[in-house]
């Protein structure tokens, strides 16, 4: 065991985390700071929250903090969460390894041992604990890796990935997060399991490839699931890309060499980065080659959508990120023409102001990773944008300022043609935003039913 208590080097815990140890402490139980607060202090990063590991059960964590807010969810895994200043830390129950089906523990057993429960943890970095008074105790030289930027697992990797092979995601995740070089046990077996990446549920997926894409690097953690193995299995139709060249004046890369490119030109917006990864993947199934043996992709936008919800549909994202990708997938090309205000007014229609802007941002990326980045369009389109926005134009149906109603007091009936009354005045109010008064309409109405429009 590795214990520095002698080195001086000490964590500044919050005042509520000292109470929590003290606490648990004055009940005779052990109790010790783990996890990522710690592996964070160690590379010199502020912990953004602290888990506390101890010998007490939930029952005797319960009666420890009897009187305080406490939450049950992670109970019957030993986890109880105690709501502190209105901070929320998890105290958790010493456990011992059980039986893994590959996904997850199928057992937990609790013990009164601090080391058999740092031996349950996925990688050394994350299995030193720390005490204010004995230090920072590391059983599996966690700290040493950490000093020479390693990505360790606790044991050997042919067992700990085979217990959940999430794990290999997580490795992706932690090397691409914190600059680590994976291990040769870590790389060998993370490549031997990558075919039971299918295995996994596709919220856990998501949950990490989530994180993974809103990081410092994508492109990089891209590149290491492929070295890997994985993103055939976690992102199909994007290593399909790999070698789909792009004959012509307007790119120098493959598509997937391309995608990677605009992934790393992305804001860390989680829409707009998937959607980095997907806007192009149906160039597979539709390009072919023009007389002059330039490289034609026609529709592939609609495949990209395809290709999406096919791959992307097991993770049950929310549906209305799901909506958000679609609308960037398919539209990412919108900017091949000069934008004009009636154009962004529609894409306003169907995306909303959040929507656009995103679209905006993936079209950025994208144009920067061509050879000739068209950027004068896209100020074109974020100029229209903006004016619409500051004047409050109408850019859907339900900002006009009349409504089947209002046509019903001048003579018009419920039917087909009111419906086609209400068109012909939102088309026009696109055209003419000043216009969009009841009495400028009422009066255009009056005009388009005597034919005269």
């Amino acid at each position: 065991m590795y214990n520095d208590k002698e080195s001086g080097e000490r964590m500044i815990l919050p005042e509520y985390i000292q109470w929590i140890l003290s606490k648990l402490e004055e009940n005779l139980y052990k109790a010790y700071v783990v996890g990522g607060a710690v592996r964070d202090f160690l590379l010199g990063l502020r912990p953004s929250d602290y888990d506390i590991a101890t010998s007490a059960t939930p029952d005797e964590i319960e009666s420890v903090f009897q009187g305080e807010r406490l939450l049950f969810v992670g109970k019957s895994f030993g986890t109880v969460i105690l709501i502190k200043d209105e901070v929320k830390t998890e105290i958790t129950t010493f456990r011992k390894e059980g039986k893994y089906d590959g996904r997850k523990p199928v057992e937990v057993i609790f013990s009164k041992e601090l080391k058999d429960d740092l031996s349950r943890r996925d990688f050394t970095m994350n299995a030193i604990a720390y005490h204010p008074r004995e230090g920072f105790i590391d059983y599996f030289g966690g700290k040493k890796d950490l000093e020479q930027r390693l990505l360790r697992m606790v044991g050997p990797a042919e067992i700990r990935l085979n217990e959940d092979f999430l794990r290999i995601i997580r490795g992706v995740r932690f090397s691409n997060r914190f600059e680590l070089k994976l291990d040769s046990d870590f790389l060998f077996w993370a490549n031997k399991y990558a075919d039971l990446i299918p295995k996994l549920s596709g919220e856990r997926i998501a949950q990490e490839m989530e994180k993974i894409l809103l990081g410092s690097s994508p492109k990089q953690a891209i590149l290491l699931m492929d070295e890997l193995g994985i993103l055939k299995y976690v992102f199909p139709s994007v290593e399909l890309t790999k070698g789909i060249t792009q004959e012509g004046p307007f790119h120098s890369m493959d598509v997937f060499n391309h995608t990677l490119a605009v992934l790393e030109k992305t804001p860390p917006n989680f829409v707009v980065r998937l959607s980095a990864l997907y806007h192009d993947v149906g160039k597979v199934n539709t390009k072919f080659l023009d007389e002059h043996r330039n490289a034609r992709f026609f529709g592939h936008e609609l495949e990209s959508v395809k290709c999406f919800y096919k791959d992307i549909g097991r993770w049950n994202l929310s549906a209305q990120v799901m909506k958000q990708c679609e609308f960037l997938i398919q539209r990412h090309m919108t900017c091949a023409n000069p934008y004009t205000k009636k154009h962004v007014k529609k894409l306003l229609s169907i995306g909303g102001e959040k929507g656009v802007r995103a679209l905006f941002a993936l079209q950025r990326a994208d144009m920067l990773s061509t050879n000739f980045p068209y950027l004068n369009r896209l100020k074109e389109g974020k100029l229209a944008l903006q004016e619409i926005i500051k004047e409050k134009e109408a850019y859907s149906p339900k900002m006009m300022n009349i409504n089947g109603n209002d046509l019903k007091t001048i003579g018009f009936v419920e039917g087909k043609t009111l419906g086609e009354c209400l068109n012909y005045l939102y088309q026009y109010i696109l055209d003419y935003p000043k216009e969009n008064t009841k009495e400028c309409l009422l009066k255009m109405a009056e005009i388009w039913r005597k034919g005269g429009a």
